[in-house]
């Protein structure tokens, strides 16, 4: 092992993740759906998924985080879980990923270096807290009008820069993201994008994947 300057940090944060980042839709009907559409986008090149769900069924919850690790595993990609540090401890997953409130429940890094910690970042408030808790990235949005969130401004492409400039920490540009934009989220100083409806409403999802990745 080597020691790197801190200051080198965010250059060997960024050499680690991937320029393509997939999440899971608020619910999935099918878990098998799901696991069988992941295996495709790993197949076309995924290296990071996260599972973010609106609410957990403890009864199946932990079947198919384990299915998700041995898949993950196999194609050495890495498992991400929307959730809480202590999520770290009672679950198989490569890291944790904090929302805009939780990562205030922190005032240092919550996690070993070994896992990874994501977190969602809206404004500067918000960079600096992932700063100071040690984030190795975060998602800033959201950058375009998304499905999801119909309600809620997009901030543009320029406002991402401005804040993905601001911080030491590789950004993702999250909010109705597709393909084509992983070259514009690059132009703008992003590490890349990460999607959702633009993966899972699409006839190949794999093919997106592979699109993004071009």
């Amino acid at each position: 092992m080597y020691d790197f300057p801190a200051a080198n940090q965010p250059i060997i944060s960024s050499l680690r993740l991937p320029e393509v980042y997939l999440i899971s839709k608020d619910s999935h009907v099918d878990p098998h759906f799901m696991l069988a559409t992941l295996e495709s986008c790993y197949a076309g090149g995924l290296g990071m998924f996260q599972l973010r769900l609106c609410s957990r069924d403890m009864n199946m919850f932990p079947e198919l985080l384990f299915d998700l690790k041995q898949l993950t595993d196999k194609y050495n990609a890495r498992l991400i879980l929307n959730g809480d540090a202590k999520d770290a401890e009672r679950f198989d997953v490569d890291g944790i990923h904090l929302n805009s409130r939780q990562l205030f429940n922190y005032t240092g890094r919550p996690l070993a270096g070994h896992f990874l910690l994501g977190a969602s970042c809206h404004n500067e408030k918000e960079l600096k807290q992932a700063e100071r808790i040690n984030a190795d990235y975060v998602f800033i949005s959201p950058v375009n009008i998304t499905g999801s969130h119909p309600g809620q401004a997009a901030i543009g492409w320029d406002e991402f820069e401005r804040l993905s400039r601001s911080t030491n920490i590789p950004a993702y540009a999250l909010g109705g993201m597709s393909a084509q934009d992983r070259k514009m989220a690059r132009r703008k100083s992003g590490q890349g994008i990460a999607m959702i409806s633009a993966v899972w409403g699409a006839e190949i999802p794999e093919q997106v994947i592979k699109s993004a990745l071009v």
